[in-house]
């Protein structure tokens, strides 16, 4: 458990934040803990805006693991009113290991909406749906991609805040401008997944949480091409932007997801 163990250590000096321990993954001789940290001062129920942030869902792309923990040591100014979750790293082995699937062999980014799925989504999925988020944004790397792009699912009508992000990425990275990604329409930079509910090859996180009541669902994609410090600064500067807009009221009256949507 080499790089794992100095990312939980990492996460236990992070001031202002608590860790707590899910559950454990692997076998007697190569345990891993699985963790949420959360923002300490403010309650859940206090809170007026409730933010989620996630990462290495897929092992072999750390930088957005890098880049959600770097966001938490620099103390994110949350303004008293906000309660922060973060998932630094939902696939612990496979980010120990290198790989895109779990110890498993499970890719844990289509097994959201199984009635039996790995511990791993188990245990988010029972974690996320108690803190009923306004927003959740998840970090991925991706192989394929020739520069910076996102997934913007929101129910509130409106451009999003997508634009906004590539507008800001555009000043430091190159923005994938391939007319479809994944089968689906690019809009420079932006992709909508309008046909979510739609989907046969498995549900991801952000999707599940969607679904759930989650009005608003951001997924970064950072291309693998770059020097990995160069993604982490990608995700840091599009998770920036996030939070300065939010905090600057660009976002629709908080708590609107919340009480809506199956509960799985």
């Amino acid at each position: 458990m080499g790089r794992y163990h100095d990312l939980i250590d990492r996460l236990a000096h992070i001031p202002g934040f608590g860790r707590e321990c899910l559950g454990h993954v692997g076998s007697p001789s190569s345990d891993y803990p699985f963790y949420r940290v959360h923002s300490q001062g403010i309650s859940r129920g206090e809170a007026l805006r409730r933010i989620c942030l996630a990462a290495g869902v897929h092992g072999d792309e750390p930088a957005g693991v890098e880049a959600v923990v770097r966001f938490l040591e620099k103390k994110p100014n949350l303004d008293g009113s906000i309660f922060l979750s973060a998932f630094p790293c939902l696939n612990p082995m496979g980010y120990d290991r290198g790989t895109r699937e779990n110890g498993e062999g499970i890719d844990l980014n289509r097994e959201f909406h199984q009635r039996h799925p790995p511990q791993e989504v188990l245990w988010a999925r029972q974690a996320a749906s108690k803190d009923r988020y306004d927003l959740f944004i998840c970090c991925h790397d991706d192989v394929d991609a020739n520069g910076f792009y996102l997934y913007e699912a929101k129910r509130e009508r409106g451009p999003g805040l997508g634009p906004s992000i590539v507008s800001a990425i555009r000043e430091v990275a190159p923005i994938d401008r391939r007319p479809t990604i994944d089968g689906r329409t690019n809009h420079g930079g932006v992709i909508r997944p309008t046909n979510w509910h739609r989907r046969t090859t498995g549900w991801s996180m952000a999707l599940y949480l969607y679904k759930l009541g989650t009005p608003h669902c951001l997924i970064l994609e950072t291309p693998t091409s770059l020097p990995f410090e160069e993604q982490v600064r990608i995700h840091l500067k599009a998770l920036d932007h996030v939070f300065a807009s939010f905090l600057e009221g660009r976002f629709g009256s908080g708590s609107a997801g919340r009480g809506k949507g199956p509960h799985h």
